[in-house]
């Protein structure tokens, strides 16, 4: 039971300080544009009836030329890998994510994609992708001191 409490309010505080980091908050209408997306978006794929009401914006890294990033609870990917790179065309430098345990995912246009998707739409400046990378970090220091607490 000890360890239930703990692990609960770590979560607590990992949410808390997640929307802390971030310079931006999502507002309810830009919620549900992103909830509708997956849900029509995991409908499509899963052959699923879930509706906005059922999805979870579990952490949510900004707004980027209309392209909202977030991860939602319990959205694995399809075919996504554990780790996965990213980079901008023409620059050297690439960054290194993995999921949380969730994927990175991007809603532009009305459409889904995952973060690594994403970098065919070229929206991203390099600048970008490094806070969205820094924001990443973030949370992955969060939930390792999490388990540093069992």
């Amino acid at each position: 039971m000890k360890k239930v409490i703990v692990l609960f309010m770590c979560i607590c505080a990992i949410v808390l300080i997640s929307a802390c980091n971030s310079n931006q908050k999502l507002n309810k209408e830009e919620e549900l544009y992103i909830k509708n997306i997956y849900a029509d978006y995991y409908n499509k794929n899963n052959n699923g009836k879930i509706n906005a009401s059922d999805v979870n914006v579990k952490y949510f890294f900004g707004e980027y030329h209309n392209a909202y990033i977030v991860v939602i609870e319990g959205d694995l990917g399809e075919n996504a890998h554990y780790e996965y790179y990213c980079s901008i065309p023409g620059e050297s430098m690439a960054y290194w994510f993995r999921r949380l345990p969730e994927i990175i995912s991007v809603y532009y246009e009305g459409e889904y994609y995952t973060l690594n998707q994403s970098q065919k739409l070229n929206i991203f400046s390099s600048a970008d992708i490094k806070k969205i990378h820094e924001e990443y970090w973030k949370i992955v220091e969060e939930l390792e001191k999490e388990v540093d607490l069992r």
